[in-house]
C-alpha cells in the first residue's frame, strides 16, 4: 500500500479519530513507511550488535523450528539467553536476526 492510498483512506474517516488510530496502528504493525515495508529485525549477515549488548534475537534450529529470545550478545558470535549459550557455527542452531531492546526514558 502506498502512502497516498493510506492518506486518502484516512481522509474519508477524518471525523472518526478512533478508527484512524486503529488503522494507523495496523499500518505501523505491518511496517509500512511510504509504501515500503521496513522490518526492525537486522540480519546478522548485515550487522552485529556491539559487544555486551542486550538484544532480542531469533534462532533457527536444524529441524526448521524458530525461536525468539531476549538476551545478550557477548561478541565473537556468542549469544546468551536464560543461561543458554549459542555459539557461532553450531550445527544445531544459528542466530539469524536481532534488534536492540528499546530504551525507555526514566
Amino acid at each position: 500500500m502506498k502512502l497516498k492510498d493510506i492518506v486518502s483512506q484516512l481522509a474519508n474517516r477524518i471525523n472518526q479519530p478512533h478508527v484512524i488510530e486503529v488503522y494507523l496502528r495496523q499500518i505501523y504493525a505491518k511496517g509500512f513507511v511510504e509504501g515500503t515495508k521496513q522490518s526492525p529485525w537486522i540480519s546478522v549477515e548485515e550487522q552485529l550488535p556491539e559487544e555486551n549488548t542486550g538484544v532480542f534475537f531469533t534462532v533457527e534450529w536444524k529441524d526448521s523450528h524458530k525461536g525468539y529470545f531476549t538476551g545478550l550478545y557477548y561478541g565473537n558470535g556468542q549469544w546468551e539467553s536464560d543461561h543458554r549459550i549459542f555459539l557461532p557455527d553450531s550445527p544445531l542452531a544459528r542466530i539469524t536476526h536481532w534488534m536492540p531492546i528499546p530504551k525507555f526514558n526514566e
